[in-house]
């Protein structure tokens, strides 16, 4: 996952899991970033990825959201 200067949030690689969150789960590996649909309104300042399940986001003002696959 990248965050942007302006809080949006990408993601690329391959997805096995749904825990990059961005719909295609181990169909193909997406090389170019892209956008987080379920983010676009949030401003996030962290972003950290799992091993096999999971990745999570820490918006500006208390938030954290966890994405499960």
């Amino acid at each position: 996952m990248l965050i942007s200067d302006s809080g949006q949030v990408y993601a690329f690689g391959k997805d096995s899991f749904g825990d990059a969150e961005y719909g295609v789960q181990g169909s193909k590996t997406v090389i170019s970033p892209q956008l987080v649909e379920s983010l676009k309104n949030i401003f996030v300042v962290q972003a950290a990825i799992g091993n096999f399940f999971h990745s999570c986001t820490v918006k500006r003002r208390q938030g954290l959201y966890i994405f499960l696959g």
